[in-house]
């Protein structure tokens, strides 16, 4: 097939899978699968569920990376003049109201943009650098703090975000297939779109790929869905982020369809991380969130059993972590360590308090070019912002989890918002969470919605 051959096709593909994303179409499939339509009510919800259940057509014409951090800073203007408008005597089920919560992240991610400018500032990168800065912190951090302000919104109802999750879900099982059968047809169409022309930055997450990634060296050699994200990692972070909010849904049909929609998302991104944490951090958020007598017995029990075979579960677990994240994959895990080494001394010797501020273009021999502050959540955080951003992002997590573990208790949505930053923290052990934002966003949504529950 040559060349021009090729890029019809890639064409007449993404016009296809453009026209299956219109709104005919998914409302079509939402009442042959289930009785119950669930429908926008508001401008709010609108937005918010159209940019959901639209993912795979704004994808395609690879505008994701635009669109959705627009959407963040609308939904938060929209609530700031909401806000300004509310009379006093407003009912409180519709009275708005922006939790102490929230703020500590507004804050915090003002610290990291402080970290931006002053790093900038101590590496004499200029304006124009600290600008172009800027805009990349406006599209990843700062959506940490807009969308849970928008979650504030009395008018976006969670069982909306539910229910578009699994509808998103529900197509990406269609795609994961086509993606299979491409794969194996050898058939593996992607383009770059023109908004890397306007905007520049790094252009893979202007890239579509539509079917999932080409195989090629070492570490690539193996077919892994990437879909609607730019690379399969980050796939395995969203998915888990959708089978959560999915799982939520009380619709039985479009329950099983969600979740096993976002569990094939996970399950083919070939994350380890991911994977294990579709077991893990239910496990965890259940332990969290049942502090009663019966969990006193089971940890008595536990903690007799550990003392019988301690020595045995240990000795498995080792071998479990070794076969699944070091043996396997070795190469990754090597260039992943010697990456973390370095930030961590340049940042120990170049720049303590506000960090290097960017990552740079390519990386030594060692890390076989892979720059260095892209692949370890914390390093990365002390090599790019320095201690006042590695604090900056701390703060905010640490009194997230505090503040749901106390609402969950009592709160479903508070114990769906306990879940996410749970899977966070895990995911922060593999991967810059940050960098995704664009992409998991309901779940930050959900977030907002969680900070509101009534303890």
């Amino acid at each position: 097939m040559d060349a021009q051959t090729e890029r019809i096709y890639v064409w007449l593909i993404t016009i296809a899978l453009t026209v299956l994303q219109s709104n005919v179409y998914l409302q079509l499939t939402s009442y042959v699968v289930s009785l119950e339509v669930l429908k926008p009510q508001n401008l709010e919800e609108k937005l918010v569920w159209y940019s959901i259940i639209g993912t795979y057509g704004i994808n395609f014409l690879g505008a994701l990376y635009v669109w959705i951090p627009v959407l963040a800073w609308l939904l938060a203007g929209r609530l700031g003049v909401k806000l300004w408008q509310q009379p006093e005597d407003s009912p409180p089920q519709e009275r708005i109201t922006i939790p102490l919560s929230i703020w500590v992240w507004v804050i915090s991610m003002l610290f990291m943009e402080l970290t931006v400018v002053m790093s900038h500032i101590d590496f004499d990168l200029g304006w124009t650098k600290i600008a172009s800065s800027t805009i990349v912190w406006s599209r990843s951090w700062a959506l940490m703090a807009l969308f849970p302000i928008a979650g504030c919104l009395p008018s976006i109802r969670p069982r909306l975000v539910y229910r578009a999750i699994c509808i998103v879900c529900a197509q990406s099982i269609v795609f994961a297939l086509l993606a299979f059968l491409a794969f194996k047809a050898s058939f593996y169409p992607a383009y770059l779109t023109p908004w890397w022309y306007l905007f520049r930055g790094d252009p893979q997450v202007y890239t579509v790929a539509i079917f999932g990634l080409p195989p090629g060296d070492g570490l690539d050699a193996e077919f892994r869905l990437n879909l609607f994200t730019p690379f399969a990692n980050t796939l395995g972070i969203v998915g888990a982020v959708f089978f959560f909010l999915a799982i939520q849904e009380s619709d039985k049909r479009w329950k099983w369809a969600g979740a096993i929609g976002a569990a094939i998302m996970v399950i083919f991104s070939f994350s380890r991380m991911t994977t294990l944490c579709l077991v893990i951090v239910p496990a965890l958020t259940w332990l969290l969130t049942n502090f009663t007598w019966h969990m006193r017995l089971v940890g008595g029990l536990a903690s007799f059993l550990l003392g019988l075979f301690g020595t045995l579960a240990l000795d498995s677990a080792r071998t479990f972590y070794e076969a699944t994240f070091v043996n396997f994959r070795q190469g990754s895990e090597k260039v992943r360590s010697k990456l973390a080494e370095i930030a961590l001394y340049k940042w120990e010797t170049e720049a303590q308090t506000w960090g290097h501020g960017f990552v740079t273009e390519r990386g030594p021999e060692t890390t076989e070019g892979i720059p260095i502050g892209t692949h370890n959540q914390w390093p990365d955080l002390l090599y790019l912002r320095g201690t006042i951003g590695f604090f900056a992002f701390l703060v905010p997590l640490l009194w997230t989890f505090a503040d749901l573990l106390i609402k969950a208790q009592k709160s479903q949505t508070a114990k769906v918002g306990l879940t996410i930053v749970v899977l966070l923290v895990v995911c922060t052990s593999g991967a810059n969470v940050e960098a995704a934002t664009y992409l998991y966003w309901p779940g930050l949504l959900i977030l907002g919605m969680a900070f509101q529950a009534k303890e």
